[in-house]
């Protein structure tokens, strides 16, 4: 069944809106409290003007409701589903399904590999960046990344890149001859930095895959702070730790190619949290963050003296008092059957205590958060020991763990 029918997932039998299945219901009846006129307006001017496609603008839709509003569809898990409904309700099931027959055999010219490309087999990621699209599914894969800064001589750039395929190149670090063949890209994870490198410079296969497959020596732990520090200086910015997203920063081939270089020698950050318990860590000792912290958009990472990785001051303040005070304790540990993690676990006198500093209690989603935890440590025998601001955290920490 394509995504774009619209009877995809059966709404059109009526199930969404009866159903008391609280995966469904939930999402449903909340939206309900404030949908109105103005959200019907924005979703059936996205179905006057796409038709049956209106569908792949669903997040997009999203967005005019949550800035028209002052909502938020965060929590909503199954939100397309209530605009499918609602799409229905509102009358417009025939019109999309008339939508759907006529247009659902529409071809296009894929601009970079010249195949047809029926409009139905489309990501509806790709339908909404580019409308009518131009892109087949697989070469979308290679333009979406230049879509925000596209012109003439980035579309240019990349015919050029495509014209490359099945013909004789040369890799401008190891000079050695290779060829590019477009079915055999999707084959592995180089694909996006293997032809953004082409794109902008002529780069190997070989040469890439060294930026993964490397002999490892944990001894040399030293002279990979240096290599870290000089990607550092490279980029001008604190690395993240998905070191493939850093190619994207450059469009010229010589940075490309010394970033290339780089990373053939520098551990993956995988091996850096490996032998210092956080990629954070590791720029810290490297020199990258030479104050030991780096802020972030609420709160501020730190390391504690025991290397524990800590998202605010006092958060650290605290593992820190636990530490010089031989508390053993684990950092960031799961609730049962949950993502949601708890600052601190302590196992004391055979029993199990989660540690947790609430401190931004005056953000809502973070206050439901806290009532979640709270709920699950009662249903699990889990105590809990709750910190606030403004609290004497270190005498209600010494009265339990110092006795």
């Amino acid at each position: 069944m394509s995504y774009y029918t619209p009877t995809f997932a059966n709404i059109n039998s009526g199930w969404y809106r009866k159903t008391t299945d609280e995966n469904y219901s939930i999402d449903r009846n909340s939206i309900d409290i404030f949908w109105n006129e103005m959200c019907d307006n924005i979703l059936i001017n996205y179905v006057q003007k796409y038709g049956c496609f209106y569908r792949a603008f669903n997040s997009i839709i999203k967005k005019e409701i949550e800035n028209v509003l002052n909502v938020s569809f965060k929590k909503y898990r199954y939100y397309e589903y209530y605009f499918q409904n609602r799409v229905n309700e509102l009358g417009y099931y025939d019109y999309l399904l008339n939508s759907y027959q006529e247009n659902k055999n529409n071809i296009f010219i894929c601009n970079c590999c010249k195949i047809e490309e029926k409009y139905d087999f489309l990501h509806p990621e790709v339908m909404c960046k580019i409308f009518p699209p131009k892109y087949c599914r697989e070469c979308y894969y290679i333009v979406r990344n230049y879509l925000n800064t596209w012109n003439n001589e980035v579309e240019n750039l990349i015919n050029i890149f495509v014209n490359k395929f099945n013909k004789t190149n040369n890799c401008k670090i190891c000079n050695k001859e290779f060829i590019i063949k477009k079915e055999e890209l999707f084959n592995n994870n180089l694909f996006v930095p293997f032809s953004h490198l082409n794109i902008f410079s002529s780069i190997c296969q070989k040469c890439l895959r060294k930026t993964i497959n490397k002999n490892i020596n944990l001894n040399n732990k030293n002279e990979q702070y240096k290599y870290l520090l000089e990607l550092t200086n490279h980029l001008n910015k604190v690395p993240t730790q998905d070191f493939y997203s850093l190619y994207y920063l450059f469009n010229d081939e010589n940075n490309l190619i010394k970033l290339t270089k780089i990373l053939q020698k520098l551990w993956l950050p995988e091996i850096f949290k490996e032998i210092d318990g956080s990629f954070f860590a590791s720029l810290v000792h490297a020199g990258v963050l030479p104050e030991g912290s780096k802020k972030l958009k609420i709160g501020t990472m730190v390391l504690a003296l025991d290397n524990h990785l800590c998202f605010s001051l006092i958060e650290k303040e605290i593992d820190d008092y636990l530490f010089l005070n031989n508390i053993l304790h684990q950092k960031e540990i799961k609730y049962p059957n949950s993502d949601l993690r708890c600052d601190w676990e302590i196992n004391y006198k055979n029993k199990k205590y989660f540690v947790e500093y609430f401190g931004l209690m005056n953000i809502k989603e973070y206050a439901l958060k806290v009532e979640i935890k709270k709920k699950i440590a009662l249903e699990n025998n889990i105590i809990l020991i709750e910190l606030y601001p403004n609290m004497n955290w270190k005498c209600i920490l010494n009265d339990i763990f110092k006795k």
